[in-house]
């Protein structure tokens, strides 16, 4: 059986897009790679080097490579290793989760303590792009009310939109449900999460995406019935939360932060934790960060490659406690090398459990969570959420991971 080079493409009913790469023998698939539907295939160097398996029938030749490199729009994915004894390679891409017509109601959840106090007018202005396009909007203040309407019409509602910052969404990821799908209107303080789901912060954004439609599902962390969505954290910045928390008295910004950071530097002493991560030996640090997605504050990427649907929690933990070397860590995290200090560990796990014999905080999301103990597991694709369609074909498979998905199987002839 002859068969022309190139991508046979695939499209199954969820969406998934499926592209299976068929080379004749007379292909040299090098370093330059090759591009196609917007994807460019980088594989490794030469062929003796084992990077490559050919196997028969003659006229039909099946490369497979250990690791390769996939780009598409502009993000970087590296693939998983490849069993070379059978199988295509097969290329994945995935367009989401679409919302049927049917769900017409948007509820629009709006936190009055969120953080920077603007989001009345952009409240406003996506009511009104969303009712000229023929949904039915609702706007609710108090969460017990909104629990009791989403549980009464949960079939026809399109997105509870949580009207605020990460605290807001956390809330209602807490409140309802996981058969409501949520949307974010970036109006808190920090907004992690819609930066990382590449939602940008306007009323027309934020609306165009809720009539498109097109959803994903996340992991979320969980601490005894809490859930979590970005990260936990254990130690200085704990302290910092639990301190702004006892002061707070209503919205705040970037600027509220000066006074707790400038209290834990004078009095946090950095006490030992002890960091039991499932399968492993206890790791001993005094600083502790559990993320489920990479993005942290300020822009700052703790785990760059913390993947938000693999159903495991990423830890990145520091062993030396004090002011200076916090400044070490932090000129480590901004310039993406703290990875390669000895005093650095970063730990891939379905669960893990933290530890001290001080009184230590630990903060969820930015919120004050409680002392430790803390046990921490995760709940694989919990969060049904709404994204852009761009972030959702660049970052998520169903139950994947990844945009690139290795697929070992026979192909269909």
């Amino acid at each position: 059986m002859s068969t022309a080079s190139g991508f046979k493409s695939t499209r199954r009913a969820s969406g998934c897009e499926i592209l299976t790469f068929i080379a004749t023998g007379d292909e040299n698939l090098d370093s330059t790679g090759v591009c196609v539907n917007g994807f460019f295939v980088k594989s490794p160097h030469l062929l003796t080097q084992g990077h490559f398996a050919r196997q028969s029938p003659p006229g039909l030749v099946r490369h497979f490579a250990t690791a390769c490199t996939i780009w598409r729009c502009g993000i970087h994915h590296s693939l998983c290793k490849m069993d070379q004894s059978r199988g295509w390679l097969k290329l994945v891409s995935y367009s989401g989760i679409p919302l049927p017509a049917e769900r017409d109601r948007v509820i629009i959840s709006v936190n009055p303590k969120a953080g920077s106090g603007s989001g009345n007018s952009m409240v406003a202005r996506l009511t009104e792009f969303l009712t000229e396009r023929k949904l039915r909007v609702e706007i609710v203040r108090d969460l017990a009310e909104l629990r009791d309407l989403a549980a009464a019409c949960a079939n026809s509602i399109r997105a509870v939109v949580a009207a605020g910052g990460d605290g807001t969404v956390a809330l209602l990821a807490n409140r309802l449900p996981e058969n409501i799908p949520l949307a974010i209107l970036p109006a808190g303080t920090e907004n992690l999460l819609s930066k990382f789901l590449g939602i940008r912060p306007t009323a027309s954004a934020v609306g165009s995406m809720i009539v498109d439609g097109q959803s994903t599902r996340l992991d979320v962390g969980c601490v005894a019935d809490r859930l979590f969505l970005l990260m936990a954290g254990c130690g200085f910045d704990a302290e910092v939360v639990r301190r702004l928390d006892e002061t707070r008295t209503g919205n705040i910004g970037h600027v509220s932060y000066i006074k707790p950071i400038l209290a834990s530097l004078r009095h946090y002493s950095y006490p030992p934790l002890r960091v039991y991560c499932d399968g492993h030996d206890a790791i001993e640090a005094k600083w502790v960060f559990v993320v489920n997605v990479p993005r942290y504050a300020a822009g700052l990427y703790c785990v760059p490659q913390a993947i938000s649907n693999d159903g495991l929690l990423d830890v990145c933990t520091f062993r030396e406690g004090s002011f200076f070397s916090g400044l070490r860590y932090l000129a480590g995290v901004v310039t993406g090398q703290h990875q390669k200090l000895d005093s650095c560990t970063i730990m891939r796990t379905p669960a893990v459990r933290i530890e001290s014999d001080a009184s230590v905080p630990y903060q969820l999301d930015g919120d004050p969570g409680g002392e430790l103990p803390l046990s921490i597991s995760v709940r694989r694709e919990h969060l049904w959420i709404l994204a852009p369609q761009a972030w959702i074909t660049a970052h998520c498979l169903p139950g994947g991971g990844s945009l690139v998905r290795n697929h070992l199987a026979s192909p269909n002839r």
